[in-house]
């Protein structure tokens, strides 16, 4: 089986997880939105699922893999419907201007969510779709969380390193810097995954496309007014009508990727 420790790794980004997000969330937890409680429970359960998922098949759990499995395509749909709710609050404060960073950075914010939220989509559907093939099924699977690298690490930097520490609304630029940088390295490692099997690495060169597509938008986009007004209209729709929307398409797409499979080239021989 490919990855044999990618369960270890992704046992370290949960707990980078919760050092990064300690000041911001854990230890304030009873007084932030319940969006902050959708998101957390869903992305952190989703890495839970993604290590456990790479632990079972290699410790030989097959039958407990593969239910696991099946409870996967009952949380992708609220994990994107969470992503969507994230948008929202950044939406519905900005419009409100009671954050200064959002005011600035509020509409790059809406499009890394976006860019995340549609790298989940592609990532997992095609995971669904190639369950037959061990090493696409794998590595679409654990190239998932390289979509939060920003938030994650971008966060310990900030706390953690100085040039990346905040002194004041004039440093609020290195959020963005340090969420460059994060998906960086995310972009390195998963460049390294696929030059290390081509053959087999497709989902880690998509997954680096996709980082650098968001990258490219925090750099290229910041000044953009068509996005900002893009995500004042956005911010004026409806909240509920966005989070079904986004559970919808999260369902719409874990059915998708389970009915449609794809046949590897010799089953399909067989069958003609």
């Amino acid at each position: 089986m490919p990855y044999k420790y990618a369960y270890l790794l992704l046992g370290l980004v949960l707990v980078v997880t919760i050092i990064g997000f300690w000041p911001t969330y854990f230890s304030i937890i009873d007084d932030v939105p319940f969006a902050f409680h959708a998101h957390a429970f869903t992305a952190t359960a989703w890495i839970i699922l993604v290590g456990f998922q790479s632990w079972s098949i290699h410790h030989g759990a097959r039958v407990l893999h593969r239910k696991v499995g099946i409870f996967s395509l009952l949380l992708f749909p609220l994990l994107i419907a969470s992503f969507v709710m994230i948008i929202n609050v950044s939406a519905s404060r900005f419009l409100k201007g009671d954050s200064q960073f959002l005011q600035q950075f509020g509409p790059i914010i809406g499009y890394i969510m976006v860019t995340a939220t549609s790298a989940y989509l592609v990532l997992f559907v095609q995971a669904l779709r190639h369950r037959r093939n061990v090493y696409l099924h794998a590595g679409y699977m654990l190239a998932t969380p390289f979509m939060l690298s920003g938030p994650i690490f971008g966060r310990v930097l900030n706390q953690y390193v100085p040039s990346f520490q905040i002194e004041g609304p004039a440093e609020l630029h290195k959020i963005m810097d340090a969420i460059v940088i994060s998906d960086m390295m995310a972009v390195a490692l998963a460049s390294f995954l696929y030059l290390r099997n081509r053959k087999h690495g497709t989902p880690f060169l998509v997954v680096a496309a996709l980082l650098l597509a968001q990258i490219g938008g925090i750099y290229l986009l910041d000044e953009a007014l068509w996005l900002r007004e893009l995500f004042t209209s956005y911010g004026q729709l409806s909240q509920e009508a966005t989070v079904g929307t986004g559970f919808v398409l999260g369902a719409l797409v874990a059915w998708l990727g389970w009915t449609k499979p794809f046949e590897p080239q010799g089953l399909l021989s067989s069958r003609q």
